[in-house]
């Protein structure tokens, strides 16, 4: 399921149920939450980098 949104650090936000998910600043991620390793999104795959908040997007 798409998120409803997501930061540049992999936190997502809610399960979209089809909707489009949104890239956030932040989400103000808890202690609870995980963030992702890559989200698929309507516009691709997006990986995100671990050792920095920044979106590691594939080479075109």
């Amino acid at each position: 399921m798409p998120p409803v949104g997501f930061d540049a650090a992999g936190y997502r936000l809610g399960h979209g149920g089809g909707y489009e998910a949104t890239r956030l600043d932040t989400i103000h991620p808890q202690p609870h939450d995980i963030p992702k390793d890559a989200l698929a999104t309507e516009a691709g795959l997006i990986w995100f980098e671990r050792s920095t908040p920044n979106l590691v997007l594939p080479p075109p």
